[in-house]
């Protein structure tokens, strides 16, 4: 078996982290992997206190800094020393034990100049006040290293907005009449407008694999039937935890809390 990084990058993900890493644990049929958490939590938070009681399951660093998601993942992947690495959302909960082995497997179907696997989402595949970036999303996606390393860029996973003007893809969104619109919170927090371009994690790796290297690598497109079936994604737990009372969080933590408890009785 070819060894596998599961790196997660967390801040006060709370109930949701370890639902994460503890569905990892139970439900990976795949054995040769090691989970690598990149902490940025509080040092007296309930995500530190859990991460420092488990470090003989996982590898552990630690940063009292607030990392950006993008940030962290660059520490972690430049962290990783094996061939294969999994990014992973810390709000993630594994469903079925054979979704390891379904990643593997797609990245070996595949040559060296394969970067890995991970779902394409198109541009303005969430409608939003300005201009959407498509991207490669992170919350699980598996990279080869080996070819990944050499091709890696500080920027890969780094958020951005900036003005329509800067777009060096405009011919993307040609088939849109108007501008994108909706009141979504993410619009409304960055300030954007219709003349504004918006990249969210992993926007400029997809930008650099398809439009800038001129062929020489790719992605294996994985379907969103992998996220139906093989994963439960919860979504922005992180970014809205510390108020339980957010309409994105609000739902969700009852239903984190009672797939934790059953996942502990198995």
């Amino acid at each position: 078996m070819t060894p596998v990084s599961i790196l997660i990058s967390n801040y006060h993900a709370g109930e949701a982290l370890e639902l994460t890493i503890e569905s990892i644990q139970k439900r990976t049929a795949y054995s040769y992997y090691k989970i690598i958490v990149l902490d940025s939590s509080r040092p007296d938070s309930r995500d530190r206190v859990y991460l420092q009681s488990i470090k003989g399951q996982i590898e552990l660093l630690e940063t009292d800094i607030q990392l950006k998601h993008g940030e962290a993942l660059w520490r972690l992947l430049n962290h990783c020393k094996t061939p294969l690495a999994i990014i992973l959302d810390s709000d993630v909960m594994i469903r079925q034990s054979n979704w390891l082995n379904l990643l593997v497997n797609l990245q070996r179907t595949e040559n060296d100049e394969q970067l890995g696997v991970a779902t394409y989402q198109p541009e303005n595949a969430v409608p939003c006040r300005f201009w959407r970036m498509p991207r490669y999303l992170p919350m699980c996606a598996l990279l080869n290293m080996e070819a990944y390393r050499p091709f890696m860029h500080p920027d890969d996973w780094m958020e951005a907005y900036f003005p329509w003007k800067d777009c060096q893809q405009k011919e993307l969104f040609t088939k849109y009449n108007s501008h994108p619109y909706a009141t979504t919170g993410l619009s409304k927090s960055i300030g954007a407008k219709e003349n504004q371009v918006f990249g969210d994690t992993g926007w400029r790796f997809c930008e650099r694999v398809n439009f800038e290297n001129k062929g020489k690598y790719h992605m294996h497109h994985l379907s969103y039937r992998f996220y139906q079936e093989k994963i439960k994604h919860w979504g922005a737990i992180s970014i809205y935890n510390a108020d339980p009372e957010n309409p994105q969080v609000k739902d969700k933590l009852p239903a984190i809390q009672k797939e934790l408890e059953a996942l502990r009785n198995e």
